[in-house]
């Protein structure tokens, strides 16, 4: 009884909760506090069970198990007894039991069923044993071929042989003389129907529908399916008419059932009334529902749009668009295990290596995608969640399942993957020309080079192609280059070698166009031909959407950025020096002019429905009805512009500047608002400079930030004026600080130079020296009417920094211009870390620290040195020791004399260095020593055994141990206890904690698969992934040593579009791999 399996047979869910405290459940984990430490009180749960295998791990005390181990523990038994607990509290029969041990008869389950025990007995040959009753299973000649014996309790267990029909099969000549059946779920289902005058058969088990009896069915011209009210009652309709579509059944199929929750089948309506059930049963009959069996041969999988590939459904799983999905064997409910559907889509081999290779097809942004990877990847489960970086999402809690669902997938499919030979280049292989006469050939290429690829396709009619090129291949530069294309798959069968063609010729010859027309002959000339302005456009588009627009697109000459088209003037503008200059628009550019003009036409017809029917007329619109309508569609965000230039030459800033007049939102529509602290209520700004005159007030603002100039002289504090006219001299009231303050002068920046102003009005940016108590977020007001304006919200810092001064002479000065940086910039933060004797600099990425390093070095004269921070490791002890020390020391006069006996041992709290127990008795020890004791355990859990980081989870027990009348003391105590800790906890097998932080990571979807991917090579594990808004968040673990740099890596997998925020979570006990590499430089660290 040792060895079981009850991962089908109980929901470990609903098993561990009888225990555990403080319980959430976070995907196929249950998370609660450790039952072990703290008597279950601990402030975070650190107990983890995995609910599909109910193994569980406690990541504080680390005791780890499944659940007859788990039962063994709570009730201090052992695990066979645990095992046979389990077995009899939820009447489970063990693969060693070959009887059902309850007394169960004849009479008590027709009391039970409210049918006639008689009528069981000779119509049905049910027969008492000494434990159970027998049902007999007939076939059609009323010859019994199985039975099923049926205890107390619902318990079954099928008799000798392996035939199993459907029951009720010796009625089966008068079910063809009513020429209708209803098929049932079970034996009662079936006897209480036939007590009523209704022909029935009943399938073991809502799973259990076996297609060999389609061959039976096929004279009945009606068949009924009774669909119970639980998991397992929608399975058992859809295996029932799949294998009635299989088999080409020919009848009508219906689906009843019961309207009433409570009453799930034909028995449980009887027995709730017998009296009234015909009328009950016509009621659930006449609400049927015909069922066409034909659609049943599609699988699941064809529910989701555009699937590649039309496979036979595997039983136990299901597929749609939202995942693939696992049935749980004891509810028959649908568990979905996997976020991404995934299928088999051919089976490959090299044609060069002869290597095995598996063709999947995955569902992602409501598209189909394929991916080839050995089949030792897809069929493994360490190496399938390489899967991630593609978007699958398969993680190590999820790649066994999968890997077993794929493997279903094949068993039940073989004959429909086809082998197919992959080659990894274009041209000829054999006697195909890959791509575009495979035969069985798959191209292998890597994903990056699938759009160019895709390129190389049919398109159009050759008709149309040969019209428009008959008047380019007058040109002999444009037919040398299409002949060019036309010989090339001819090279390698007539054995001449390969060559390049090079174009080279003056600007806006025609070059782009000659390579493109010689393009057309085998693609698409825009994806092959590596348009730089279509790929682009179409680039963002795919990126961002169709609401992408380009307002401007560019003008090359040899390489250089040389002017621009405005898309929507239609005119083409060239610069020469700092002047724009008009010019004509190059033929290169035109097609995409078409493009984006066209895209720009819809949506100004889309604004109204007159534009729309002029569009459709084929009107044109003026450039100020396209200018306005263009204003509507950006401001309400279903067009985004796209503007061009180049920073570094200084060009198209102005383009861009007038482009955010003519179509972006002005900040005069915007609501300005705040809170007057008088009456509570609203404040309205809205930039009016004549408010404050009106209210007999003076001028509102904000403070919006603090700058220093001249370094560590002047600092001044930049100023939104909300509403009304600051003046010099006017006296202002600080609501954040509750000080009044008189404004001293005021200026205007350009660049770092303050302009002096003798006032401001509504709207205007000023600035403002010698501010007292005032800092960036502060509002200013009249004491009479104080109002108080929305702090900005700064983004959290989590990229931090040790640093120390390459001049120890400048450490006040730093400290001194820190302070200032630090009321710059609100997203810049210095903190002390006492502990690992450190100083952090936490910024918001490596180039914002270095950029202040720069700046101290620069303006304020003083270089730090920035360097990766220390970690926080902890050291605790698994097991116990018991150790014993005497310090005696003898040296002329009074002596030192310590005795001490203790044992330690895990105490499970790891938010506690330690916890002093004694447990002498007789006076071993003094009392007045035991302060002593404890204050020398206090101080050695200072340092560790292993590299020297405090100890932390350890329980000392003093048990016992001895005292110098004259010669004991408290330091000689504190000296043995000491000492004790230092040989007892090396006994208690050592190890070393590192941190582990929450990490919650907001990317786009089309990022979800790199950034899995990256968390794991972090040593992180996946909790969680939900969708928030248009993005992902994925909720993770991962290790404080493995987070370093991780805002710089996150920008660049996401090209910035991603956001993360962390707290530590726990201490966890740290790999062994790791733990090594921590000792050794820990020591390397003190040896310098």
């Amino acid at each position: 009884m040792s060895q079981i399996d009850l991962d089908n047979k109980l929901n470990y869910r609903e098993e561990y909760s009888k225990y555990l405290k403080n319980i959430k459940v976070q995907g196929n984990e249950l998370l609660a506090n450790c039952p072990v430490h703290k008597n279950g009180n601990e402030k975070k749960p650190s107990f983890c069970v995995n609910i599909p295998t109910g193994m569980y791990h406690c990541f504080t005390c680390g005791i780890k198990g499944n659940y007859v181990d788990f039962v063994a523990m709570q009730h201090n038994i052992s695990t066979k007894e645990a095992a046979k607990k389990i077995y009899e509290d939820h009447n489970l029969i063990t693969q060693r039991e070959t009887k059902i041990e309850s007394n169960y008869t004849i009479e008590q389950y027709a009391n039970e069923k409210k049918l006639p025990a008689e009528w069981l007995k000779t119509e049905w040959g049910l027969k008492d044993t000494k434990t159970s009753i027998t049902i007999p299973y007939y076939n059609e000649k009323k010859e019994v071929v199985r039975s099923r014996l049926r205890g107390a309790g619902k318990k079954f267990r099928w008799g000798k042989g392996n035939t199993t029909l459907l029951y009720g099969m010796h009625k089966f000549e008068e079910i063809k003389e009513k020429g209708y059946v209803v098929i049932v779920e079970g034996e009662s289902d079936t006897q209480t129907l036939w007590l009523n005058g209704i022909p029935a058969l009943g399938s073991p088990g809502a799973t259990n529908f076996n297609a060999a009896w389609n061959d039976l069915l096929h004279d009945i011209p009606n068949i009924y399916i009774h669909q119970e009210n639980d998991f397992g009652g929608e399975e058992f309709v859809r295996q029932v008419c799949r294998s009635l579509c299989e088999h080409e059944y020919k009848g009508k199929v219906y689906k009843i059932q019961c309207s009433i929750k409570q009453q799930k089948d034909p028995s449980d309506l009887y027995r709730s009334n017998p009296s009234s059930f015909k009328d009950s049963w016509n009621s659930v009959f006449n609400a049927k529902t015909e069922i066409n069996v034909s659609v049943f041969h599609e699988t699941a999988e064809e529910q989701i749009p555009g699937m590649p590939i039309k496979l036979r459904p595997v039983d136990g799983w299901k597929l749609n668009k939202d995942g693939i999905y696992q049935m749980n064997a004891k509810t028959g409910e649908f568990v979905r295990f996997c976020r991404t559907p995934v299928i088999l889509l051919n089976r490959l081999k090299s044609s060069q290596s002869q290597e095995e290779k598996i063709e999947i097809a995955f569902y992602r942004d409501e598209k189909w995608e394929t991916a080839i990877y050995p089949r030792s990847t897809i069929f493994q489960a360490r190496s399938i969640t390489q899967l991630a970086d593609i978007g699958i999402t398969v993680t190590s809690e999820n790649s066994k399942i999968l890997v077993k669902f794929l493997q279903c997938v094949e068993e039940n499919n073989i004959d429909l993957l086809k082998v197919k030979k992959t080659v990894n280049r274009l041209g000829w292989h054999g006697k195909y020309f890959v791509p575009f006469f495979n035969g069985d050939y798959v191209l292998d290429v890597d994903r990056n080079m699938y759009k160019w690829v895709e390129g190389y396709r049919s398109k159009g009619s050759l008709e149309k192609w040969v019209e428009i090129m008959s008047e380019y291949r007058k040109n002999k530069v444009f037919r040398f280059s299409q002949n060019i294309s036309f010989a090339s798959p001819l090279l390698r069968k007539l054995g001449l070698r390969n060559f390049v063609s090079h174009n080279y010729a003056e600007t806006r010859s025609g070059k782009t166009a000659c390579m493109m027309a010689g393009n057309s002959v085998w693609g698409d000339p825009q994806k092959i031909s590596l348009n730089f302005n279509a790929t682009q456009v179409e680039d963002l588009k795919e990126k961002y959407g169709k609401k992408i627009a380009p307002f401007n697109l560019p003008i090359r000459e040899n390489e250089h950025f040389v002017g621009y088209v405005n898309v929507v003037s239609e005119t083409g503008n060239r610069w020469q020096g700092k002047e724009v200059v008009p010019c004509e628009i190059p033929d290169y550019n035109r097609p995409n002019l078409e493009i984006c003009r066209e895209t720009l036409m819809e949506a100004v017809a889309e604004t109204s429905e007159a534009f729309m029917e002029r569009y459709f007329g084929g009107e044109t619109f003026s450039e100020s009805e396209i200018r306005a309508a263009l204003r509507t569609n950006v401001i309400d965000g279903s067009i985004v512009p796209v503007s061009m230039g180049s920073n570094t030459l200084c060009q198209g800033v102005y383009t861009l500047l007038d482009d955010i007049v003519k179509y972006v939102p002005s900040p005069e529509d915007r609501i300005c608002a705040g809170i007057s602290l008088k009456t509570n209520g609203i404040f309205q700004a809205d930039y009016d400079f004549s408010k404050a005159d009106q209210d007999k007030t003076m001028a509102y603002g904000v403070i919006a930030r603090t700058i220093v100039l001249d370094h560590m002289v002047e600092q001044y504090l930049l100023i939104k004026v909300c509403s009304g006219v600051l003046k010099t001299d006017d006296t202002m009231y600080n609501s954040d600080s509750d000080v009044e303050t008189k404004i001293g002068k005021l200026y205007v920046m350009q660049g770092n130079k303050p302009i002096e102003v003798s006032e401001l009005h509504a709207g205007d940016l000023g600035a403002l020296a010698k501010l007292t108590g005032a800092k960036t977020g502060d509002t200013l007001s009249t004491k009479a009417n104080p109002v108080a304006y929305a702090k900005t919200e700064y983004s959290k810092p989590y990229t931090a920094k040790r640093y120390k001064a390459v001049n120890k002479a400048d450490i006040d000065k730093i400290s001194q211009s820190l302070q200032k940086l630090t009321d710059e910039d609100k997203t810049l933060r210095v903190v002390n870390d006492s502990e690992n004797r450190q100083t952090l600099l936490y910024g918001m990425g490596e180039q914002h620290l270095e950029v202040i390093a720069s700046r101290l070095e620069n303006e304020y004269k003083v270089k730090i040195e920035l360097s990766k921070p220390k970690v926080a490791y902890r050291e605790t002890i698994r097991k116990k020791s018991d150790v014993e020390y005497k310090y005696k020391k003898q040296s002329g006069g009074h002596g030192q004399y310590g005795h001490v006996k203790m044992r330690f041992e895990p105490s499970g709290d790891l938010e506690a260095p330690y916890v002093f127990e004694q447990e002498v008795v007789g006076g071993a020890v003094p009392k007045n020593y035991f302060p002593a004791v404890e204050k020398g355990i206090a101080e050695a859990v200072q340092k560790g055994p292993l590299a020297a980081y405090p100890v932390v989870g350890v329980k000392a027990v003093l048990y016992d141990g001895s005292y110098h009348p004259v010669d004991s003391s408290e330091m000689a105590f504190k000296m043995a206890t000491s000492v004790a800790f230092k040989e007892g906890i090396p006994q208690a097998k050592p190890v070393i904690l590192e941190p582990i932080e929450h990490v919650e990571v907001l990317i786009p979807d089309k990022y979800m698969g790199d950034i899995m991917g990256d968390i794991t090579k972090r040593r992180g594990r996946i909790l969680s992934m939900d969708a928030v808004g248009m993005k992902k968040c994925i909720v993770a673990e991962v290790p404080t040593a493995e987070m370093h740099k991780y805002a710089t890596d996150l920008r660049s997998m996401t090209q910035s579009r991603g956001e993360y925020r962390h707290h530590f979570e726990r201490y966890e006990e740290a790999p062994m791999e790791v733990q090594k590499k921590i000792i050794e430089a820990r020591a390397a660290e003190k040896e310098k």
